[in-house]
């Protein structure tokens, strides 16, 4: 968001936090990622950390370049990554896109796109969680 001087200012808080993620490639994305050849097991899924976490979206470091307007399907999981239950899941649009080092490894911000009540829901509640106010 931008006010009336021209600099972009944030509409929520940003929660820092280092956990697992994975995103998997929707069809539209699938032309536009090109991947190093033998570097995954398991196609079109890439996996990454989640380093900052806020209502409008997520800040992620990869290990694989991801244009702007990227869209994927983004899962967080729990330390430890039980993979079949995701602490949250949603569909992002990548915004911003930042090599960090020669790794190469990229910081990545990217907003929570097609939301229903469910994502706000279960936003929600992790944002509590790392608020330390659990649900009553």
């Amino acid at each position: 968001m931008f006010n009336p001087d021209g600099i972009s200012v944030r509409r929520s808080e940003r929660h820092e936090v280092v956990l697992p993620i994975s995103i998997r490639i929707s069809g539209q994305s699938t032309e536009a990622v090109r991947f190093r050849e033998g570097l995954f097991q398991e196609p079109s899924l890439i996996r990454g950390d989640l380093i900052d976490l806020s209502r409008g979206g997520v800040g992620l470091m990869v290990t694989e370049f991801l244009p702007v307007g990227f869209r994927g399907e983004f899962r967080i999981h729990p330390p430890g990554s039980d993979a079949d239950r995701p602490l949250l899941v949603s569909k992002i649009r990548v915004q911003r896109t930042r090599m960090t080092d020669s790794r190469p490894a990229y910081f990545l911000g990217a907003a929570f796109v097609d939301i229903d009540a469910v994502f706000e829901h279960d936003l929600e509640m992790l944002l509590n969680r790392l608020r330390g106010e659990e649900a009553a």
